[in-house]
């Protein structure tokens, strides 16, 4: 798919669940969509953003990195299947940007949906471009979508890769190019 960023997110052993997690990214006009495809879970359906939420990582939440291609500064969002939502920016690996509630604003997720699928839950998101632009420079940009399932026996943590020993969604060793050069929107009868 030409113009979107496409994902596996494999989990940090030894895994709580057996849920399955692709992730697709793509640009539609002046907005970045994200798409999460999740097998083996789901949560009740929700058409709207929520609430700003706080420690939205401690259990069910759906994250994305994207980061300078070069240099250390990237945004994190935090989302969670009921549409609460936080957004981070840092100036380097776990370095918060203080005082930057203003330009975390700018960066709100613009919409937002959960449905369920058979087997499981599709959870989209959408993020303003001309924002990202105006916090990190202009792109390329890299970028990393993560998940954290929350289970029965405890939370599974879900990346394109775990290259440490323990999982840490801030390393920047295994970002990928975002390449934005085109709209390619999936094939919207697929769950994919």
């Amino acid at each position: 798919m030409s113009g979107a960023a496409c994902w596996a997110l494999t989990p940090f052993e030894p895994a709580q669940t057996s849920a399955c997690i692709d992730a697709r990214a793509w640009p539609d006009g002046d907005l970045l969509i994200l798409r999460y495809t999740i097998q083996g879970a789901s949560w009740p359906a929700a058409a709207r953003l929520g609430p700003q939420g706080e420690a939205l990582w401690r259990s069910t939440c759906f994250e994305l990195f994207i980061a300078q291609a070069q240099g250390a500064a990237y945004i994190e969002w935090n989302l969670d299947p009921a549409g609460r939502y936080r957004v981070y920016l840092f100036s380097g690996p776990r370095a918060r940007v203080e005082g930057a509630e203003a330009r975390a604003a700018s960066l709100c997720p613009r919409g937002f949906t959960s449905r369920p699928t058979p087997g499981g839950q599709i959870i989209e998101v959408t993020l303003p471009l001309h924002a990202i632009g105006e916090a990190l420079g202009d792109a390329p940009w890299r970028a990393q979508p993560t998940a954290i399932i929350e289970g029965p026996a405890g939370l599974s943590y879900f990346a394109p890769a775990h290259p440490g020993p323990q999982p840490d969604f801030h390393r920047f060793d295994h970002l990928s190019p975002l390449d934005l050069t085109q709209s390619a929107k999936p094939d919207s009868t697929s769950n994919a």
